[in-house]
């Protein structure tokens, strides 16, 4: 800095032509500290005279361009952004964008990786005013200055992600750019136009409800388009009533039953807060679900947030499912599934959603487990099941307590039937041990009533499972 508390503009530029040789950790660090104070004195020095505004976007831009680290990247990003507001604020704002700023992010806007496009696209919407009007001006200068209808309409799912409302005009432009985008001879151009689509229907959805037809028709099967459908599907069904249901969830349903991991896991996302309100996809959605791979079904039901790699970053993650489902919802349509295939005994897919299910699992269960209690306790006698059947059950009988007990009957032909063919003293013997045991160990209800299951145990019974006998009658 000057002594009058000017930014150096050689002392700068020698920082800038460092960078590439500092710590990405200290770039960082640098340029937040700077966010406040240099950038208000460049914009002031901008503002006297805009051009002074060429050299700050030709000192930075290539920095951007050579730097990878998120945090480093972003750090430079915000300290732009500030200087950019600070301008944006004058009516030097639109000058400065026009013809220094775009000039200079012109070949990183048309070779951007996905992830750095909301911050760059920000740093363009901050150097005009927040209006509808000044947008579209942005918007139309970003689309000359590229001049390639291809790298245009990659961004514009993350510009109409930024816009935090529409007006008449805008809407209509947006519209309009999604709507020819559909047509282009490319699947990924054709993911961003339904995107953009996506985002509009959440801001005025009759009339993207026009657009079902076209939407409908398309035969595109690359993944990504069909995420992006089941995306717009599930929007609409947000806002629209039963008669105009029918649409939306056609579109959902493609989605859910693609059989394509990535399209399956947004759209699983999508539809999750949605089952309650349209029951009609409860059979798909649990369908597409225990189809998904095992990895990827894991971490939508246990781990957070799932992260898609997508070829515009317009749908980057999914949301994990359980706190967003209606779970006996979704427990009543899995067993349902469980007897339309007539499997004689539950998969692994299926424990896994039910152990996701514990949490959730309350006093309104009893009906659901006089209903499927053959099938949850025979798969106590499946070496792959047993452990994560008796964590779930475990939680069932704790929300429902004595209205479990009828079903103990069924309980004890299961246990007859894995002391059968079991192993002794496997994994299955010493499995349903410890459930049995913890029940006891919890008193009342469940203390008499297996006390009471054991005293029907026949000898080899007894045998097979000594230790809970003796905890029974010790």
């Amino acid at each position: 800095m000057e002594p009058s508390g000017q930014p150096n503009p050689r002392a700068f530029k020698l920082l800038v032509n460092e960078l590439a040789q500092l710590p990405l950790t200290e770039v960082q660090t640098l340029f937040a500290a700077a966010r406040t104070n240099a950038a208000t004195h460049l914009a002031a020095a901008c503002e006297k005279e805009p051009s002074n505004a060429w050299q700050v976007f030709a000192l930075l831009v290539p920095a951007l361009a050579s730097i990878d680290a998120s945090l480093a990247f972003d750090a430079i990003c915000d300290f732009l952004i500030a200087f950019a507001k600070e301008i944006g604020s004058t009516a030097a704002g639109p000058v400065v964008l026009t013809k220094y700023a775009l000039p200079h992010l012109q070949p990183l806007l048309k070779n951007l990786a996905p992830l750095k496009a909301p911050k760059l696209l920000s740093l363009v919407y901050a150097l005009v005013p927040e209006t509808a009007a000044a947008h579209i001006d942005a918007i139309r200068a970003l689309q000359e200055v590229l001049d390639d209808q291809s790298a245009f309409v990659k961004l514009l799912p993350h510009l109409v992600a930024l816009e935090p409302s529409f007006n008449d005009d805008l809407f209509n432009l947006f519209i309009y750019y999604g709507v020819m985008a559909l047509d282009l001879n490319s699947s990924q151009l054709r993911a961003s136009a339904i995107g953009v689509l996506a985002v509009l229907a959440d801001a005025r959805h009759s009339l993207i409800l026009e657009l079902l037809p076209k939407l409908d028709s398309i035969e595109d099967s690359w993944w990504e388009v069909q995420a992006q459908i089941g995306r717009l599907g599930a929007t609409l069904l947000r806002h629209v009533d039963e008669v105009q249901a029918a649409g939306p969830i056609s579109l959902l349903t493609k989605s859910l039953v693609s059989r394509m991991p990535g399209t399956q896991i947004i759209a699983l996302a999508a539809a999750a807060p949605l089952l309650e309100r349209y029951p009609a996809l409860l059979s798909t959605f649990v369908d597409s679900l225990l189809s998904l791979p095992s990895g990827q079904r894991r971490q939508l039901l246990m781990e957070g947030p799932v992260p898609v790699t997508t070829a515009n970053g317009s749908a980057k993650e999914a949301a994990p499912l359980p706190p967003t489902w209606p779970a006996l919802e979704v427990a009543s349509a899995l067993m349902d599934q469980a007897r339309a295939y007539s499997l004689d005994t539950l998969e692994p897919p299926y424990t896994e959603v039910l152990t996701a299910l514990e949490p959730q699992v309350t006093g309104q269960w009893g009906e659901w487990l006089k209903n499927n209690k053959d099938y949850l306790y025979v798969a106590l006698c499946d070496e792959e099941l047993c452990t994560a059947m008796a964590s779930f059950l475990l939680a069932l009988f704790a929300a429902i307590k004595e209205e479990a007990l009828p079903t103990f009957s069924t309980l004890l032909s299961s246990l007859r039937m894995l002391c059968d063919s079991c192993e002794p003293g496997g994994v299955c013997h010493q499995t349903a041990v410890t459930l049995l045991s913890t029940l006891v160990d919890q008193g009342s209800p469940f203390k008499k009533a297996i006390t009471d299951l054991v005293s029907n145990f026949d000898p080899p019974m007894r045998t097979s499972l000594a230790e809970l006998v003796s905890k029974c009658e010790g």
